[in-house]
C-alpha cells in the first residue's frame, strides 16, 4: 500500500497501520452483535441489522493510505469524520445483505482514492472547526 509504512497487522478484528509520520491507525471492524447492542433497524419481527452500505467499510480501508500522502496535513478526529463523510457522499452507495457474494465492485479504489483526496482538499480549504 502506498504511503503506509512499517506495520499492518490483523488482530480481533482490527487492521492497524502505522504511517510514514508514525501515526497509527487502527480500524475497528464492528462485529455484528456489536452493532445489533448499537442500533436498531427493524420493521416489525424484520431485522434490517445486515444491510449495509459496502462502499463505507472500502473508505474506511483506503482513507490511511490516501491520508499518508498529505504529510504536511494532520487531520484531527472532526477533519476524518468530514472527509469519511463527504467521500461517501460522492460515492454510489452499495448496499449489501449479510452472505451477499460481491462478483465485481462498481467503483474502483482508484476512484475511491480520487474521491477521498477531494474530500481532503475540501476539508483543508474549510475546515469545520467552530
Amino acid at each position: 500500500m502506498l504511503g503506509i509504512a512499517n506495520f499492518r497487522s490483523n488482530i480481533k478484528g482490527q487492521d492497524v497501520f502505522v504511517d510514514t509520520k508514525g501515526v497509527y491507525w487502527v480500524l475497528n471492524f464492528i462485529q455484528e452483535s456489536d452493532m445489533a447492542k448499537a442500533e436498531v433497524y427493524q420493521i416489525g419481527k424484520i431485522s434490517l441489522q445486515n444491510i449495509r452500505n459496502n462502499n463505507e467499510l472500502r473508505v474506511i480501508k483506503i482513507l490511511p493510505e490516501v491520508l499518508a500522502e498529505f504529510p504536511q496535513f494532520n487531520p484531527d478526529e472532526l477533519d476524518i469524520q468530514d472527509i469519511y463523510a463527504l467521500t461517501l457522499n460522492t460515492l454510489p452507495p452499495r448496499y449489501r445483505q449479510k452472505g451477499t457474494l460481491v462478483l465485481a465492485e462498481t467503483v474502483r479504489d482508484d476512484e475511491i482514492k480520487m474521491r477521498i483526496k477531494s474530500a481532503i482538499y475540501q476539508v483543508q480549504k474549510y475546515p469545520n472547526h467552530g
